[in-house]
């Protein structure tokens, strides 16, 4: 059993060159999105094993995230960064989704990122099971 985390985007439409789960929302206790869904994880193999505290026991399933090659290194930086947010670190298993030409939608034609470069884009949550499969 695994809980997966479909994490391949940047925040750039919140503002923020960096990965979106490490966006702050505004909470009082200025936890990132990362956080709050890796204690939500934890937490909730401590309620199926009944006990208040993580064990040994209570940590067997996997976190996997999904991440893309413009955020893959700085996600994982952020959860060393903060110590895998008391998870641990051999269950936390960062993968990469792969990546397409990007098409601009109004006309269809393929984005250049310059002019002998075509740009490419992650390929979707949709590609999650073929990532799984790859990895």
């Amino acid at each position: 059993m695994a809980v997966v985390i479909l994490a391949g985007g940047q925040g750039t439409r919140l503002g923020s060159d960096r990965p979106k789960g490490e966006y702050n929302i505004g909470l009082p206790s200025r936890k990132s999105i990362f956080q709050i869904l890796t204690e939500r994880f934890m937490k909730a193999q401590m309620l199926a094993h009944e006990t208040q505290t993580p064990t040994e026991e209570s940590q067997q399933c996997k976190l996997l995230i999904m991440t893309s090659r413009i955020n893959h290194e700085q996600t994982q930086e952020f959860f060393i960064r903060n110590n895998y947010f008391g998870a641990k670190r051999e269950n936390i298993i960062f993968f990469e989704q792969a990546v397409l030409p990007a098409i601009n939608a109004a006309d269809g034609k393929i984005i250049m990122e310059d002019r002998h470069k075509i740009a490419m884009g992650p390929n979707g949550n949709g590609a999650l099971f073929e990532a799984l499969n790859v990895n």
